[in-house]
């Protein structure tokens, strides 16, 4: 069921987009406008429908490392890297843009599953953005959250500012209380909640379409980020609506596969590998061009030009 509400969301993204591509779509709904400086770490990821980059779709994400960026799976699946565009802050009136060198998708993420898990997705970006100095450090663990407690955290995205899908053109943040276990998130019990972090329900503030991949901050660490949103009464789904309630990745239960990530070398050993195995596949018995048949072609090239 899920799956199928996050596929829907990014049509009616793209259609808005083709619509007004100039401004971004969907921010925090019913949120506050963020401090950049006080998140520089908080980027904008534009997705680009076509090569002729008219229409995009918008995603958030964290930096974690110089050229290390964090956010969804569902943003970057099966999208071409040279049509991702990664913006320190906000994107609108801003031209600084960065690309990125290499995409890192959690195999376990499939959009096909009834349940979605292991929505996480690391980008190596070709440069780093001079102006930012800090960046945030992921923590959180699930002790934390022992005997139903309930965390404060904050969440910053560039997704729809109200019910009625406004456009806003600056970052939006929202404080929140966060359960994990069980029972955190309501409805059905979710297979997946070991990996979940649920957001307090009872409020319109919620983060929505185009906030996907955004921060979810706890204690000044990045303890989630942000995946889907769900209506536990199985009614209307409509963001900043009755009866919704979002649902975040906890990294902490993937913490191993992000720093295998952050921590390896250029140059390593899988790397090698990877480099081998390309190698090995494109040696195979090669054909060498024969002499004798440069020379033919040639004949005939020369043949061709005097009858025409």
């Amino acid at each position: 069921m899920k799956t199928i509400i996050i596929v829907l969301l990014s049509i009616k993204a793209a259609y808005l987009i083709e619509k007004n591509s100039t401004n971004h779509i969907n921010l925090i709904s019913n949120g506050d406008q963020y401090d950049p400086k006080e998140f520089p770490y908080v980027v904008t990821i534009k997705l680009y429908i076509e090569v002729e980059k008219i229409s995009y779709l918008t995603c958030t994400g964290s930096l974690v490392r110089k050229t290390f960026v964090l956010t969804a799976a569902h943003c970057v699946f099966k999208r071409s890297l040279s049509l991702i565009e990664v913006y320190a802050g906000p994107a609108y009136d801003n031209y600084n843009y960065h690309r990125v060198k290499k995409g890192y998708m959690n195999k376990g993420y499939n959009p096909n599953n009834t349940h979605i898990v292991s929505d996480i997705a690391l980008l190596k970006l070709k440069t780093p953005f001079p102006q930012v100095k800090k960046y945030i450090e992921i923590g959180g663990h699930p002790d934390e959250f022992a005997n139903d407690k309930a965390v404060d955290c904050t969440c910053i995205g560039f997704g729809r500012i109200n019910e009625e899908g406004d456009m806003g053109v600056e970052g939006r943040r929202m404080d929140t209380k966060v359960k994990h276990g069980e029972t955190a998130c309501k409805g059905n019990p979710e297979r997946g909640w070991r990996e979940y972090l649920c957001s307090a329900t009872g409020t319109r503030t919620m983060t929505c379409t185009g906030d996907s991949g955004g921060p979810m901050i706890c204690n000044g660490k990045l303890y989630g980020i942000t995946s889907f949103y769900k209506n536990f009464t199985q009614g209307k789904m409509s963001c900043g609506g009755d009866n919704m309630q979002t649902v975040h990745v906890f990294l902490h239960y993937h913490l191993k596969w992000i720093n295998n990530i952050l921590n390896r070398k250029e140059g390593s050993e899988d790397d090698k590998k990877k480099k081998k195995k390309k190698k090995k596949k494109n040696s195979g018995n090669s054909v060498k061009p024969h002499l004798t048949m440069y020379t033919i072609l040639s004949i005939l090239s020369i043949l061709f030009c005097k009858v025409y």
